[in-house]
Parts: structure tokens; C-alpha cells; sequence
């Protein structure tokens, strides 16, 4: 079998562990609204089946002032030909089989790039506190 085709195998099996529903979304451009308030709309870059891949077992707790946050770095996996994301959209989980991962708000920090690759992998990070 040649690379093309392991990969391709290797896609369709990395998308049947795609089991959550997420949407990735920016910041469009501001908006002037007649009553002279200005927006900023958010665009849908793709919305699908994701799955959510723990990257680290344990976050990071960074102080800001006299304030404590909690990070956590983790990565969301998206259908291989999902190409248009970018470092500061927002993926919002819509969906998933663990229901505590619903409505999860995640900022991408980074994207991978790889001849083989079976997945759009998205580095993100969640801040709470």
C-alpha cells in the first residue's frame, strides 16, 4: 500500500474517534450599529465532529497580581482537511459524550503541520478562576 493510502486509512479511523461536536469561531470586523454602538460579530470557521485529547495531566497556576488562575493546555482533533483555523480563534465544544466537556470555551494557541498527519491537531488552552 503506498503513504498516500495508509494515510488516507489513517484519517478515516482518526474521524470515527470524532465523537464530540465543537464549533471554531473569531472575531469578525467591528460592526457600526445605528444607535452608534459598535460591535464585533463573531464567524463560524467550521463546525463538526471533534475530539478532545488531554495533553497534560496536570495545569499550570499562574498568579496574575494577587489573582490565581488555573491553565490548562490540552488539544482539540478536527477532520484533516479542516484548514482554516488560526492561533486566537475560540472552539466551543457543542456536544460530547463526556457532558462535563459541553459548553467549554478553548483558545488556540498553536497548529500542527505534517506531511502524514490523520487530524487537524489544535493546541489549546482553557483559563479558569
Amino acid at each position: 500500500m503506498s503513504a498516500r493510502g495508509v494515510v488516507m486509512r489513517g484519517r478515516r479511523a482518526a474521524e470515527r474517534l470524532m465523537v464530540d461536536r465543537c464549533r471554531v469561531s473569531r472575531s469578525g470586523d467591528p460592526v457600526t450599529n445605528p444607535d452608534g454602538t459598535v460591535t464585533t460579530p463573531s464567524v463560524t470557521v467550521y463546525e463538526g465532529k471533534c475530539k478532545l485529547q488531554s495533553r497534560s495531566p496536570w495545569p499550570s497556576t499562574p498568579d496574575a497580581g494577587d489573582h490565581n488562575w488555573t491553565l490548562l493546555t490540552s488539544e482539540v482533533h478536527l477532520p484533516a482537511a479542516v484548514a482554516a483555523v488560526r492561533v486566537g480563534d475560540m472552539v466551543t465544544v457543542l456536544e460530547s459524550v463526556d457532558p462535563t466537556n459541553t459548553g467549554r470555551s478553548l483558545l488556540v494557541k498553536a497548529t500542527e503541520s505534517a506531511t502524514f498527519r490523520t487530524a487537524t491537531r489544535l493546541l489549546v488552552e482553557e483559563v479558569t478562576g
